[in-house]
């Protein structure tokens, strides 16, 4: 939380005090709006999960972003949001050892997001003019342990949309049902292998398999044979 004490652009953060081992929070309802700060403390010597039930989570109704509220969820926790709007009007930033998950169908717009831990839900995702980005640790819930694996149903990277998977050296795996980029859409990745049912690909849109994984080593270029795509059916560009 320290870069986040700048008061003229963070309206106010919010700590929710550490209980016991094995107690879950609960909370009915939780909106986040104005460019605050929610956190939940961590326990620096327990390695055990702790449990954050959220049944229902707002966010900014306006649609200036840097309005936009951050929720952050720290090392051992476990965030499980039940119900939000489609459009979901926040940032978010999952520490290591840190789970989020988040309801079936998300739409992330205009806004940040960090993944620096474990990522569920969102089985039907979609980015547009907002910005996801997974770092080494960064895997789904349900991957098998010590795996750099991404799972979703489906993912449609929308015009401005950022899906960043550059953040480690190891080899990652995605596995998308039906992968769409829109023209402006970007999915970025480095040692990735992408294992999906049907994947369609605008002209203007972009999807970097080089090596390095740096966006100007050129677009759609098959660098070497550590970048796999595997398409069970269907590959178009439109």
């Amino acid at each position: 939380m320290n870069n986040y004490y700048d008061y003229d652009r963070n309206s106010g953060m919010t700590w929710v005090n550490l209980l016991s081992v094995g107690t879950e929070y609960t909370f009915e309802e939780v909106s986040l709006t104005g460019s605050a700060h929610l956190v939940f403390e961590a326990d620096q010597g327990s390695t055990k999960q702790r449990t954050f039930m959220i049944q229902k989570l707002t966010g900014e109704e306006s649609t200036k972003s840097d309005r936009f509220a951050y929720l952050h969820v720290g090392p051992y926790q476990m965030v499980v949001v039940q119900q939000a709007d489609y459009y979901l009007p926040l940032n978010t930033h999952v520490y290591p050892k840190g789970a989020l998950n988040l309801p079936y169908e998300v739409m992330l717009y205009r806004s940040g997001h960090v993944i620096d831990g474990y990522i569920g839900g969102a089985y039907d995702l979609s980015i547009a003019d907002a910005c996801i980005t997974f770092g080494p640790e960064a895997r789904s819930i349900t991957a098998p342990i010590n795996s750099n694996i991404l799972v979703w149903e489906k993912v449609t990277v929308m015009a401005g949309g950022i899906m960043d998977i550059r953040g480690s050296d190891d080899e990652y795996e995605v596995r998308i049902d039906d992968l769409v980029i829109a023209p402006y859409g970007s999915l970025l990745g480095r040692r990735l292998t992408i294992i999906s049912d049907a994947m369609m690909i605008s002209d203007k849109g972009w999807l970097s398999v080089d090596d390095g994984g740096y966006d100007d080593n050129g677009r759609g270029k098959l660098s070497n044979q550590q970048f796999v795509f595997v398409v069970n059916t269907l590959l178009k560009k439109y």
